[in-house]
């Protein structure tokens, strides 16, 4: 699972900003309508992006709040690229709430998130969904440029309405539009962000790197570079990094040259060589012609941990008059290797720290990236599954966010079905999400909760189809049985194996033992 938004440089996507009030229920085994709101929302955004995973919304369900400002609050605010506020008399009384409202606008006109309120020309980053038909003069004071979005059911403008029912045909309708605004919200934010060739440095974003434990070394130098290598040891040494000692040719005898180098390249995060057109003081004896800094740069190549090798912006290779330190740097500049592995840069001097900083950054992500491919993959050879395709009619799609989170803390990839206004392109949105789930070891789950058993069936059907004629593994399918209770739930199809897994009463995480490797 992802750790950030989908829109880069932020930590949510979405913080929802409602007043509790608005979230109580009259029952105890269900949940309030803010929870129901933001389920829905969750399944109908990944529909529209493909994946239970892709955009995050981050919302405080806790029961009761203090009377200070929670800190937690604040940076989930600041961590957020859109807020949407449910709107309603207890919203507008909470003075909790307009402290959100506030510390949204604060963090964007202080600078502190340079990204701006407007997004392209007229598309505005707060989005005001009104749970009663409340007057336009009565909003928020800074909700006061905006349409808003109706989740009411008033039937004109003197009705001051309740909340839509989430499971009625008004609210489908009303989703759908505001779904429809966030999408091409969010995605004119990323193109935006892209065109800037940046993404906003929001309050909650690290600054700097995480220094502690990394250790740098730093190969030997010709002399042009030994000032500018001690300016930028001392730069990264004041950052936190730990400096390994440059092994120079004076301090060790001949034959323990090579291996203290190799010592000191394994010991070492990354290995940093400052190049020029100047080729640096001949080895001699048995090395020929190559040159100090050369031997440390090959040495790197089959040692160190990843290489950062430098040299000036300006620098012509046609021009340097050395033929064969020309021809190592030819070879430098070609080297075709990971980028965990290997970065080759022409830069200004001044930015070099700054550089290595980044390239550090890149390694983390990179090794991050590689762990957690590995580490799907060994889940997925553990697991009897390594994906989920979660088909749902619109009627059931609430059940499928449990249910995606659930897999997820399993490490199974959660896929959704595209939405699509016509059934030629709905069979084929879910015919791309079953091939991307099969990929990947992966099993369909189809939910019957208020649709009736044609529906179920037809989907066990397109499955099936699709799989043969594609060539595709689907030995077996699922269905997620949600409420409400029923008696006919036998889904015996022959030619394919379907489980039964029976949540009619409530989420119950062990009928899942079976797909996830464990007893029946």
């Amino acid at each position: 699972m992802a750790d950030k938004a989908y829109i880069p440089g932020y930590e949510s996507d979405i913080f929802i900003s409602y007043a509790h009030v608005d979230n109580e229920t009259d029952f105890d085994d269900q949940d309030g309508w803010v929870d129901q709101f933001r389920k829905l929302l969750a399944v109908r955004l990944a529909k529209r992006f493909g994946r239970m995973d892709t955009i995050k919304i981050w919302w405080d369900d806790h029961l009761e709040r203090g009377q200070l400002f929670d800190v937690t609050i604040e940076k989930a605010i600041k961590g957020s690229a859109i807020f949407l506020a449910l709107t309603s008399p207890g919203y507008k009384s909470s003075q909790y709430c307009q402290k959100e409202i506030d510390c949204f606008y604060e963090k964007i006109y202080a600078g502190k998130d340079p990204a701006g309120l407007v997004v392209g020309s007229d598309r505005i980053r707060y989005v005001n969904c009104l749970l009663n038909n409340i007057p336009h003069k009565e909003w928020p004071e800074k909700f006061g440029d905006t349409t808003g979005f109706p989740f009411h059911d008033a039937g004109n403008s003197k009705d001051f309405g309740e909340p839509s029912d989430p499971r009625g045909e008004l609210f489908r309708d009303q989703i759908r539009d505001l779904v429809d605004y966030l999408y091409n919200l969010i995605e004119s934010f990323r193109e935006e962000l892209g065109s800037k060739s940046k993404s906003p440095q929001i309050e909650s974003a690290p600054k700097t790197v995480d220094s502690e434990g990394i250790k740098l070394y730093f190969g030997d130098v010709p002399r042009t570079l030994r000032s500018r290598q001690r300016r930028v040891m001392l730069e990264l040494e004041d950052a936190g990094f730990e400096i390994v000692e440059t092994v120079l040719p004076e301090d060790v005898e001949d034959d323990k040259y090579r291996p203290a180098v190799e010592k000191a390249l394994r010991e070492s995060f990354l290995a940093i060589h400052l190049l020029d057109d100047e080729p640096g003081k001949p080895m001699g004896g048995e090395f020929g012609e190559l040159t100090f800094p050369q031997c440390q740069v090959k040495v790197g190549l089959e040692h160190a941990r990843s290489q950062y090798i430098w040299v000036p912006k300006a620098l012509d290779l046609g021009a340097v008059s050395d033929p064969a330190h020309r021809e190592f740097l030819e070879m430098l500049e070609n080297q075709n290797l990971p980028e965990d592995r290997y970065t080759f840069i022409r830069s200004s001097p001044a930015i070099i720290s700054e550089d290595v900083c980044e390239k550090i950054e890149t390694i983390r992500r990179l090794q991050e990236e590689q762990q957690a491919r590995e580490h799907a993959q060994r889940t997925a050879e553990a697991l009897r599954i390594g994906a989920a395709l979660l088909d749902t009619h619109i009627k059931d799609q609430g059940y499928a966010l449990d249910l995606s989170e659930f897999l997820m803390e399993q490490d199974i990839r959660p896929y959704v079905v595209a939405q699509t206004d016509s059934s030629a392109s709905s069979l084929e949105a879910f015919k791309k999400a079953l091939g991307k789930t099969l990929e990947r070891a992966g099993i369909p789950i189809i939910f019957f909760g208020d649709v009736n058993k044609e529906w179920v069936l037809e989907r066990l059907g397109h499955a099936a189809q699709i799989a043969i004629t594609q060539g595709w593994p689907l030995k077996e399918c699922a269905v997620y049985l949600a409420p409400p209770k029923k008696e006919d739930i036998d889904f015996n199809l022959g030619f394919l194996k379907v489980h039964s897994l029976n949540n009619m009463d409530h989420f119950d995480p062990a009928t899942f033992n079976l797909l996830l490797g464990g007893a029946a």
